[in-house]
């Protein structure tokens, strides 16, 4: 499997002949005004769970962390109006991915400390 960045959240994946576009989607604000997560897909290709999630602002429920618990891939969108590097570091915790893979960071090395 071939994972290819195509620019803010989106992301191209390719395995064999076959390929999908991936895109996070955008935040959007609830009635309180806070940023809120818009997407959410659970992707299962070739015995591989992709988790792909729009901007995140704050914990995930927990019916929602049940869904999409332990994911063998995790596209997340990090800083530039999403979580932050350490906020980033606690959301994975929580999922566990295998691989996690940053998107729509200005600062990628932030993530590499």
């Amino acid at each position: 499997m071939v994972v290819t960045y195509l620019g803010g959240n989106c992301f191209r994946v390719q395995s064999g002949s076959e390929e999908r576009i991936l895109d996070e989607g955008f935040p959007v604000r609830d009635e309180g005004g806070e940023k809120t997560i818009k997407t959410a897909y659970l992707v299962r290709w070739e015995e591989v769970r992709l988790v792909i999630l729009g901007p995140v602002s704050k914990p995930l429920g927990p019916d929602l962390v049940e869904n999409l618990d332990e994911p063998d891939v995790l596209f997340l969108s990090v800083g530039s109006g999403a979580l932050g590097p350490e906020a980033a570091a606690k959301f994975l915790k929580q999922l566990e991915p295998a691989v996690f893979i940053p998107s729509f960071s200005k600062a990628p090395t932030e993530f590499l400390k």
